[in-house]
């Protein structure tokens, strides 16, 4: 049985003017996992993303990677660091070099890595996220969209196991949406975990295998879709809404319709082809 990456144990973190972020969380991240994590703001979702980076210590408790003691002397998150990759909410907070191609390349050069290997890793981080005819262009020419995309190949590039992603389709419109969630799938293996923090609830739904959902600091829920999306009370002491597909899947059971929780549909086709399947359409 694989390892998770992360146990987090009665884990607490409060602020140093003592605002409790996060209170006594217990949690483990397992590998190969798609996670979204939800809640309101000020829930403690960029508090736990920066627990699990190392740029915090917890004030209490005990944060475990590969069920070791997460240390923290530099050379210790340096390492950690080497197999986690973060997206930031605004890449402009994740953006130093002059040219694209310098951005994605300084992750892996910083690791050591051979100049033979940063070349091969950044090369293809940019196919990945269909950069080459922007690749000699300066940062500051992007767009929005664009800027995200080499976010997302500059830490691809990193290879890393573990990718936190914060609000990674903030301001984009749905076009780059779903070209976001395509990169994404391409990044999948059967190792690699990502966590995914967003308030867009429909795109979490159709991306998601798991939900961590946070309140008030705490962990309110971890589990798959079905477990969230019926529980109305923690729905609405969490701001969520359900997500639409879902209502619909529900409202073919209520109508008589035959339908299994693996059945649901996550997309616009996918709805479609149900109706197909049971001659709705």
């Amino acid at each position: 049985m694989n390892q998770p990456y992360f146990c987090l144990q009665n884990v607490s973190y409060a602020y140093p003017d003592g605002t409790k972020a996060i209170q006594n969380i217990t949690i483990t991240i397992p590998q190969n996992a798609k996670i979204a994590v939800v809640g309101k703001n000020g829930s403690g979702k960029s508090t736990f993303f920066q627990l699990l980076m190392g740029l915090i210590k917890p004030t209490s408790g005990q944060l475990l990677f590969q069920n070791e003691k997460v240390q923290y002397s530099k050379k210790a998150l340096k390492a950690l660091r080497q197999q986690i990759g973060i997206v930031f909410q605004n890449a402009d907070n994740q953006l130093f070099a002059g040219t694209v191609k310098q951005d994605i390349a300084i992750g892996p050069s910083n690791l050591g890595w051979s100049y033979e290997k940063v070349e091969e890793t950044t090369a293809k981080a940019i196919a990945l996220t269909q950069l080459e005819p922007l690749q000699y262009r300066p940062i500051h020419f992007l767009s929005g969209g664009q800027k995200k995309r080499v976010s997302i190949a500059g830490v691809y590039a990193m290879e890393p196991n573990l990718l936190l992603l914060d609000e990674p389709t903030g301001g984009l419109d749905n076009y780059f949406t779903t070209q976001m969630l395509g990169y994404l799938r391409q990044l999948e293996n059967n190792e690699r975990t990502f966590l995914l923090s967003t308030h867009d609830i429909q795109l979490a739904y159709e991306w998601a295998d798991l939900f961590i959902v946070f309140d008030e600091g705490q962990i309110a829920y971890f589990g798959d879709a079905q477990g969230l999306f019926n529980n109305d009370d923690l729905l609405a002491s969490a701001h969520l809404d359900k997500p639409l597909l879902f209502e619909i899947a529900n409202l073919l059971l209520k109508k008589g319709y035959s339908l299994s929780q693996h059945e649901y549909p996550k997309t616009k086709n996918e709805l479609i082809t149900q109706f197909q399947k049971l001659n709705i359409l």
